[in-house]
This record gives structure tokens, sequence and C-alpha cells, in this order.
């Protein structure tokens, strides 16, 4: 036997037992742990992962009407009606300088300067016109301090070729489908008080050379139908009444077409209001003949908020939709 077994296997128990010694004193829990079953030496067992709770949908907030917003756009569309009246009843220029002083107060600066410009021109002295001598005993009379009232909106008569429309029925629409800011270019390309598209403006005669590119307002980044203004109408942007006599021309050429084709649908219910020959008209400027012989024969979703029928969340045509709804039942 070799000598070196047995010191060595003292040597060794010796140390094992000094371990244990060494471990209860300090508390060392030496008992024999069973192993977790099919794992192998070394790997502790995860903890079970737990189920994620569904996310709930964040809501959607709906858009506020804005009380303010739309009594600003109110008056802006009555100023813009009370420019056409003055202009139609050749105010004097107390009146032009009145309706400037508004126009500065709503924001509108283009129509404030226009309204200025013609209160200067009808300030001018007009030339005396040769008259003959007054008779001795018959002096002429004083010319009147009081100056002539200003216009009323009411002054704007409904056309002789509208018989359906009433002067106030008339002025009513007008207000309807007006944006009151004559200088106006929206982003989609629709111009002046009467949101006309460029396309349409190059039929009447007021543009020419229209065709796609940007916006002439560098700020914003689109392309729309644009094009130059004849030179009749090269103050088209700042005059009011030229634009409302292209709207009046405009409603004139389309209204014998609409009898024609769409009358039948006079008196039917459309998006929950009754169609009348006021938003058919409204129906032909905004969608064309075509698009409104496809929104007539359309079904649309549309639902009340604060009295008014406005398109619903799953309306195909909104804009053309509200347009009609805003007008229609007017004559």
């Amino acid at each position: 036997m070799n000598p070196l077994i047995i010191p060595t296997a003292v040597v060794a128990i010796l140390a094992l037992g000094f371990m244990v010694s060494n471990a209860y004193s300090k508390g060392t829990d030496l008992s024999i742990k069973p192993k977790p079953k099919g794992l192998l030496p070394g790997f502790a067992p995860k903890a079970k992962a737990k189920p994620k709770e569904p996310s709930k949908p964040i809501p959607t907030p709906k858009p506020a009407d804005d009380p303010e917003a739309k009594r600003l756009d109110d008056r802006r569309k009555l100023l813009a009606a009370r420019i056409i009246a003055a202009d139609a009843s050749r105010a004097p220029p107390s009146a032009w300088i009145a309706l400037a002083q508004e126009a500065h107060i709503l924001g509108l600066e283009e129509a404030a300067a226009s309204c200025l410009e013609r209160a200067r021109q009808e300030a001018k002295p007009s030339a005396p016109k040769p008259s003959p001598a007054p008779a001795p005993e018959e002096p002429a009379p004083a010319p009147s301090p009081t100056p002539a009232p200003a216009p009323s909106p009411a002054a704007i008569k409904a056309p002789d070729w509208l018989p359906e429309a009433t002067d106030e029925t008339w002025m009513q629409y007008l207000r309807a489908v007006g944006s009151g800011r004559t200088a106006l270019v929206s982003k989609g390309g629709l111009i002046g008080m009467f949101l006309t598209g460029a396309r349409r403006l190059g039929e009447l005669g007021v543009m020419v050379n229209v065709k796609k590119q940007r916006h002439p307002n560098p700020d914003i980044k689109t392309t729309i139908w644009w094009g130059e203004f004849a030179p009749d109408y090269a103050d088209y942007l700042t005059s009011a009444p030229k634009q409302y006599a292209v709207f009046a021309k405009e409603l004139e050429s389309l209204r014998g077409t609409v009898l024609a084709r769409f009358r039948s649908y006079i008196g039917q219910v459309k998006a929950e209001k009754k169609a009348t020959l006021s938003g058919l008209l409204t129906l032909s400027r905004q969608a064309g003949l075509a698009g409104m012989a496809d929104w007539l024969k359309s079904d649309h979703s549309v639902i009340k908020r604060g009295g008014k029928w406005v398109p619903g969340p799953e309306e195909r045509y909104p804009n053309t939709t509200q347009a009609y709804l805003d007008t229609t039942g007017v004559f």
C-alpha cells in the first residue's frame, strides 16, 4: 500500500470536518434541496410571464364648434354684401370710409384698401354740367348738407333671370355661399368671395392660360389649377363688385341646364333635407354637372349637431354635402 494514501485521506477528512463546523457556526443551511424536475443542472426555472392586458383605444376628441369663428365669418359675409350694395347704389365717400374701417377691424386689409380707394374716387369733384341760368325770381336751391344714407344689403336685388328668389332669399343665399374675403386663394385653389375654381374662371373669361402649377402663395407647398387674370379682371382679387358680377353670370349660365336635367329631384329628400333650386345650383358649382349627377344618385351619411345637419364621419363627399345642406331650401 502506498504510504501517502492514509495521510492524504486524514487531511481531507479533517478539512471537511472544519468546513462543516464553520458552516454550522455561521448558520448556513446545508440541507440537500431537491432539484426541479426536467431541468439541467445549473438552470433555474423561468417565471411565467403575466398576460398583457389589451390596450384600450384612445378616444378621439370631437371637434368643437367655434362660435367666435362663426360670428367672424358671418360678419365678413355681411360686409361683402354691403360692399356690393354700396357699389350698386353709388354710395358717398363717407359710406366707403365706414366700410374700410369695418374691413380693417375684421382683418381684411385688401378690402379696406379697396374701399379707401373708392372713397377717394367718389370724393373727386365731377365736371359741372352746363345748365341754363336760373330766372332772377327763382334762385337756385342750396345743396343739401345731409349726406345720402349708407346703403343697406337689401339694395342688392334678386336677378331678373331668377324668378324663384326674392330679394331677401337672394341675400340669404349670397351669405351662405360667400367667404367674405375678396383676396382669398384657398389651399385647394378656390378663389375670392364665392370660392370659384380657376378652370371655371377660365370658362367665364376671367382667367387665361389656366394650368396645373404651384400655388401662388409660396408658403403653401401644393399644386393647383391657376392662371393669369385677363386684362379686364386684373383687379379681380380686390374688387367685390366684379366678383359678384362674375358669380351672378355663372349662376345664370347654370340655371337652365340644372332645371333641364335635374328638375325631377326638386322636392326629393337628399341628405335629410328637401332639394330645392338653390341647393341644386350649389351642387352644380361645387361638383360640376357630372359630379352632381353622381351625388344625387348616392346615399349620404349626415348627423345632427347643434340642431343642424352636418356630414357624418363616413360621408364620401363632405365638402359638397355641407355646401348643399347650407343652401338647399333657401329658394
